[in-house]
């Protein structure tokens, strides 16, 4: 039980870094949540899950962060879950790696030639949630999350998701015209009691072409603005057919053994 325990923390830390080594918040290799609103511009709240690095299928541990961070009351009075949608994405510039939020357990294709669009777009969201140029509001950071700081601003102003990547001239949901769509989720189902909303993280190791994002997790985001972190479907290691061959041949030997004693 110890070693098991031991293993799982081990590889959580791999995925997200300890608070002391995270990136800076809304800066390269950190995930990105952005909650907003599609029917007029207003309010985002962006949370940054700290470091993440998970590169391939199957290196994603399940693991749980955040609590209590997510509320309709931090969007304005009037507003209803089903107004409201939610985006993940992952930007790591130096190494030229991408992640984005998807379909659940579907599939997603990147369109060439929109690397550098999506740079900049994440680019503005820093300064739209470090308050450099709009100013934000700083919801949480620090007890309670590991790594996670959380952060209101303004949408509309030319900086924000909904102007950048989102809904602003662009396909829904396709990160600036990086994807083919399907990267955003309504959160209507948060409404019921334990509801929640399930979207896939889908790689990207060369963002600048054409190609089909590798799966690589699912998130599943509560009310409360807690988020559950899986390996995707595509994750589990298929068992070959000669070991089920193998399987049903000692099977079959065994039952002649006992047959015949």
């Amino acid at each position: 039980m110890k070693k098991f325990l031991s293993i799982s923390l081990l590889v959580a830390f791999v995925v997200f870094g300890a608070i002391s080594q995270a990136a800076a918040s809304f800066e390269d290799g950190t995930l990105i949540r952005v909650v907003f609103d599609h029917t007029a511009a207003g309010v985002e709240v962006a949370t940054d899950f700290g470091a993440f690095n998970a590169t391939s299928a199957g290196s994603v541990s399940s693991t749980s962060l955040g609590s209590g961070s997510l509320a309709l009351s931090d969007f304005g009075s009037g507003k209803s879950w089903s107004d409201l949608y939610v985006a993940y994405y992952v930007i790591d510039t130096a190494n030229a790696d991408l992640w984005t939020s998807g379909p659940y357990n579907g599939s997603q294709t990147s369109n060439p030639g929109r690397w550098s669009m999506v740079i900049n777009a994440a680019g503005s969201l820093q300064l739209n949630f470090d308050g450099t140029m709009i100013p934000s509001t700083v919801i949480h950071t620090g007890s309670g999350f590991t790594s996670v700081s959380q952060d209101k601003g303004t949408m509309g102003g030319g900086f924000s998701y909904y102007d950048t990547m989102g809904l602003s001239g662009l396909n829904w949901g396709s990160f600036a015209g990086f994807t083919d769509g399907g990267g955003e989720a309504n959160l209507a189902a948060l409404a019921a009691s334990g509801g929640y909303v399930d979207q896939t993280l889908y790689y990207y190791n060369n963002p600048n072409d054409t190609s089909s994002g590798l799966m690589i997790a699912n998130i599943r985001t509560y009310a409360d603005g807690r988020i559950e972190i899986t390996p995707a479907s595509a994750s589990a290691v298929p068992i070959p057919g000669a070991v089920w061959l193998l399987g049903s041949g000692l099977l079959g030997f065994i039952g002649i053994r006992r047959r015949s004693a």
